[in-house]
C-alpha cells in the first residue's frame, strides 16, 4: 500500500514543479520607446558700451532743473532755468553680438544712479532711463544689434561746478 500512497505525492510534486517552471518562462508585458535629446548651443552674448551718456556742459540756474537726453535722437531738452553751454550731448550707445536671428531682452537695471563731482562730494541724480525702442528685440543675420539709452539729469540750483561721473548697468539676455 505504501507504493500507491507515494504516487499521489509524486504527482503533486511534478505538478508543482511544472507550475513553477511555467511561471519562470512567462515574461511580463514590456513597452519600450525611444526619445530624442536635443541641445542648442548659442554664441555667448557680448555687450559693448560704444558711447557714454553725455549731457554736455550745463550752467545751473537759480532753480532746480531737469535735463533730458532723448534715446531716439540724442536731443537735449531742459526743463527749468539751467542753460546748455556747449559740449556734445549724446545718448549712450551700445552694441550687442551673439547668435544670428535670436531674440534678446535688454534690461536697464537701476532706476536711478548718483553722479559725484570729481574731487568733491557734491552729487546729482540721473534717472528715467529710456531705451530707443522695445526691450525685446532680435539680433540681425550677423548676430548684431545696436541700441541707445537716454535719461534725465537733475541739476540743483547753484550746483557746484565740476565734472560729475557715475555709471549705470545694462543687461542683455537671450529668451
Amino acid at each position: 500500500m505504501r507504493p500507491e500512497t507515494r504516487k499521489p505525492q509524486k504527482a503533486a510534486c511534478w505538478i508543482s514543479a511544472l507550475l513553477c517552471g511555467a511561471g519562470l518562462m512567462v515574461s511580463p508585458a514590456l513597452a519600450q520607446e525611444e526619445a530624442r535629446a536635443d541641445a542648442t548651443i548659442r554664441t555667448a552674448l557680448t555687450i559693448e558700451n560704444v558711447q557714454g551718456l553725455d549731457f554736455g556742459r550745463i550752467i545751473p540756474g537759480t532753480g532746480n532743473s531737469r535735463i533730458r537726453i532723448n534715446p531716439n535722437n540724442g536731443n537735449l531738452t531742459i526743463r527749468g532755468n539751467a542753460v546748455a553751454a556747449g559740449g556734445t550731448p549724446d545718448r549712450a550707445r551700445f552694441s550687442i553680438s551673439g547668435s544670428a536671428n535670436q531674440r534678446v531682452r535688454i534690461s536697464l537695471v537701476q532706476r536711478r544712479v548718483t553722479l559725484t563731482r570729481e574731487g568733491g562730494s557734491e552729487t546729482m541724480r540721473l534717472n528715467r532711463f529710456r531705451l530707443d525702442g522695445r526691450r525685446n528685440r532680435r539680433l540681425d543675420d550677423s548676430g548684431n544689434l545696436d541700441f541707445a539709452v537716454g535719461g534725465q539729469l537733475r541739476v540743483r540750483r547753484n550746483q557746484a561746478a565740476g565734472v560729475y561721473r557715475g555709471t549705470f548697468n545694462v543687461t542683455v539676455d537671450y529668451f
